[in-house]
């Protein structure tokens, strides 16, 4: 399925697993229901409606405390920045970067704001700044339409 359907660079989850644990309750550690609320607790479902393993949130719950979550943000942010920077053209690889620093930048947003005030830095710093690549500008929502 990666080769087939994974354009993004994610980890997806085919759907059949979730009928073969509704249909094989014994490959649960608990009851469907409750197994599937966990699973959906490490999953989300992408834009395209593929399910993938959504990893940053994973690792808030396996964090230890908040400090060590923030690091791990900031050092993910400055991969991808760094990656970023070493395209010289537009190609599938360069894509895929994309794809990270916009789901990085999705769930950076989405965390609250308090937790980033709490140790003296703002939510900003944890985001990929629109222009980390030339090749992939932001386009205002602001713009004319007239194309």
């Amino acid at each position: 399925m990666e080769s087939r359907v994974a354009v993004a660079p994610r980890v997806i989850i085919h759907p059949e697993v979730f009928l073969l644990l509704e249909k094989y309750p014994s490959l649960c550690d608990h009851d469907v229901e409750e197994q599937m609320q966990y699973l959906r607790r490490l999953l989300r479902k992408d834009q395209d409606g593929v399910w993938f393993i959504d990893y940053l949130r994973a690792f808030e719950s396996e964090a230890d405390d908040q400090p060590t979550y923030l690091k791990f943000l900031k050092a993910h942010r400055q991969l991808i920045i760094d990656r970023l920077q070493q395209f010289k053209q537009l190609d599938s690889v360069l894509t895929k970067y994309g794809w990270i620093a916009n789901y990085h930048n999705q769930w950076v947003n989405g965390l609250n704001e308090d937790a980033f005030k709490e140790f003296g830095t703002s939510k900003e710093k944890f985001l990929v700044e629109i222009n980390a690549t030339p090749l992939l500008p932001e386009i205002s929502e602001d713009a004319d339409a007239g194309i």
